[in-house]
């Protein structure tokens, strides 16, 4: 590990030793979402939803891994982060989750004969946008 690097870093050496494990395990969970994908469409000929979709679906569960891991890992956050920037960054994005979600309600069903249709991706940003704003603020709480 470049030493002038982390110095330079936002975070300590544990958090960037943490930020890389948890990413090399998003990326293989990845190839192995995008794997079980390709059995399923292709081989199977089960046809569960438009390609952007599937593509949308499979990064929200990585996403949504990667962010849960750092959280619980206390690496999700930058150790000089303070609390308004904590509470900031959640409203910010809490109003971006509402916001998805309401569109999403609005616009009624997921499915499009039979096959999930592009309102589950913004579903998906609504619902990434509100659990991040809960792991920011968790993330700060935590590392208090």
């Amino acid at each position: 590990m470049n030493d002038k690097r982390i110095k330079e870093s936002e975070f300590d050496e544990y958090q960037v030793s943490v930020r890389h494990k948890y990413g090399f395990y998003s990326f293989i969970l990845t190839v192995m979402l995008l794997l079980l994908n390709f059995i399923i469409v292709d081989r199977l000929k089960i046809l569960y939803a438009t390609p952007s979709v599937q593509m949308i679906i499979i990064i929200f569960i990585v996403i949504v891994y990667f962010m849960i891991a750092l959280t619980m890992n206390g690496a999700y956050l930058p150790f000089r982060r303070n609390e308004m920037y904590a509470r900031g960054i959640s409203f910010f994005l809490f109003l971006i989750g509402v916001v998805y979600c309401y569109r999403v309600y609005n616009a009624g069903s997921f499915f499009d004969n039979g096959m999930l249709n592009d309102t589950v991706g913004d579903f998906l940003l609504g619902v990434l946008s509100i659990l991040n704003a809960v792991m920011v603020y968790y993330s700060y709480l935590k590392n208090k």
